[in-house]
């Protein structure tokens, strides 16, 4: 089995409709990382020495980042919309250019960093509601 290259990762936020979807790459993405977790229940008692336990809430979040577009571009522009309004997202990873899994998503931060003499960047994480899909 071959690796696969980061390159080949994509988030892209829905700039369609919750019906008829219409899946936009968030342009000039450097980055981007998928963190999933489960809390635990503990169930251990006095009556025994090891503990016991059992899955409790999953959650996960996705954090992207990269180049602030020049102009108007459809995917960041959706992204930075959402949150200024406190709306919900739509987001879709892509491996190697097929669609891979779908979620509903809250924007909790979007940073934006323009320096001097230097690439304006964006950072944007995004806390999934629910859960994964795999893609339609």
């Amino acid at each position: 089995m071959t690796g696969m290259n980061g390159t080949d990762f994509l988030v892209k936020v829905n700039t369609g409709t919750p019906t008829v979807p219409v899946w936009t790459t968030v342009a000039a993405q450097r980055d981007a990382s998928l963190s999933e977790s489960s809390d635990t229940i503990d169930f251990s008692s006095k009556d025994g020495r090891e503990w016991e336990g059992r899955a409790g809430r999953y959650e996960s979040e996705v954090s992207l980042d990269g180049l602030i577009p020049v102009a108007a571009e459809a995917g960041f522009d959706a992204l930075k919309l959402a949150n200024r309004n406190g709306t919900l997202v739509m987001l879709q990873t892509s491996r190697a250019g097929v669609a891979h899994e779908e979620a509903t998503a809250i924007v909790t931060q979007m940073d934006q960093e323009y320096p001097d003499q230097g690439e304006s960047t964006f950072s944007g994480t995004f806390k999934v509601t629910g859960g994964w899909t795999a893609a339609a």
